[in-house]
C-alpha cells in the first residue's frame, strides 16, 4: 500500500525488508521491495530484486506479477528489449491482462516494431474493452518522465485514452 496507494517507495522498501530478514526467500516480499525500488527510481536494484522473486519458484500463481515489475525496471531505464521479453513472459503466465499487454505494446512500439504494437493494443481491447491509458495511473513511478514515456508510447500504439 505504501508504494502503490501512497507513492512512499523508501518507506515501503524498510518495511518489507523485515519479512525478508525472516525469510530471504519469500518471494512476495521480494516482489514487494523491488515494485518499491523500481517506481522509487532505483531500476537495477529492483530489477535484480524482482528477478529473484521470479527464479525462486517459477510455479508460483503470482509470478506473472514478479515479471512485469521486472519489465517496469527494465522500461524505466529504457532497455526496451529486454522489457519487451519480460511483458512478455508475464502475458505468458496470466494471459490478457491489460498491464502485461500495455506494457509489452510500449516495449514494441519503442523496438521500431509498431504493427507488433498495434496487434497488441487490439488484443488488449479485445480482452478488456473499457480499457484507457488512465487504468495504468496505478504505477506509482517516482520519475514524471517515465510516466510520460509511457503515456505517449500507449498513444502512439493505438490506446484510447
Amino acid at each position: 500500500m505504501l508504494t502503490f496507494a501512497r507513492g512512499r517507495h523508501h518507506e515501503a522498501a524498510v518495511a518489507v525488508e523485515r519479512a525478508l530478514q525472516l525469510n530471504p526467500d519469500y518471494n512476495m516480499a521480494l516482489w514487494t521491495l523491488g515494485a518499491a525500488e523500481v517506481f522509487g527510481g532505483e531500476y537495477a536494484k529492483g530489477k535484480n530484486t524482482a528477478t529473484r522473486a521470479v527464479n525462486i519458484d517459477i510455479r508460483d500463481p503470482y509470478v506473472h506479477l514478479y515479471s512485469r515489475i521486472v519489465g517496469y525496471g527494465c522500461f524505466a531505464a529504457e532497455e526496451y528489449a529486454e522489457a519487451a521479453d519480460w511483458f512478455w513472459k508475464a502475458d505468458q503466465l496470466a494471459p490478457g491482462l491489460p498491464h502485461n499487454l500495455a506494457g509489452l505494446a510500449v516495449c514494441q512500439w519503442h523496438n521500431d516494431d509498431q504493427e507488433g504494437a498495434r496487434e497488441t493494443i487490439s488484443r488488449l481491447l479485445d480482452e478488456e474493452p473499457e480499457f484507457r491509458i488512465g487504468d495504468m495511473i496505478t504505477l506509482p513511478f517516482s520519475d514524471a518522465a517515465v510516466w510520460q514515456r509511457l503515456v505517449s508510447e500507449l498513444r502512439a500504439s493505438g490506446a484510447p485514452g
